[in-house]
C-alpha cells in the first residue's frame, strides 16, 4: 500500500512560488527588534540586566527597553483614579 503523503523531495518541489521559508532568518540576530522584544519580555529584570544585556550592544539596548517597561510604574490621572 502506497503512502498518501508524498515524499519530502516531492513536497519540496510541489510549490513553484517562493515561500516564506526562502527568507527565513538564519540567526536570532536576523529577527526584527519587535520580535526580540517579545521574546525578551518573558525574562525577568535580573536576567535581562545581568545576562542578556551582555550579549551585544543591540541586545543591551533591547534589554534596557524591556526592563524599563517591566519596572515602570503606571500612574493614572487623578480624575481617572477617582472615577473608579
Amino acid at each position: 500500500m502506497a503512502s498518501a503523503m508524498p515524499s519530502y523531495k516531492r513536497r519540496k518541489n510541489m510549490c513553484s512560488e517562493p515561500s516564506v521559508m526562502a527568507s527565513e532568518p538564519r540567526s536570532i540576530n536576523d529577527l526584527p527588534n519587535e520580535v526580540l522584544l517579545r521574546i525578551l519580555s518573558h525574562f525577568g529584570p535580573d536576567d535581562l540586566y545581568f545576562k542578556i544585556s551582555k550579549v551585544s550592544e543591540r541586545w543591551n539596548n533591547l534589554a534596557k527597553d524591556v526592563v524599563h517597561f517591566l519596572t515602570a510604574e503606571i500612574v493614572l490621572p487623578i480624575s481617572t483614579a477617582l472615577a473608579r
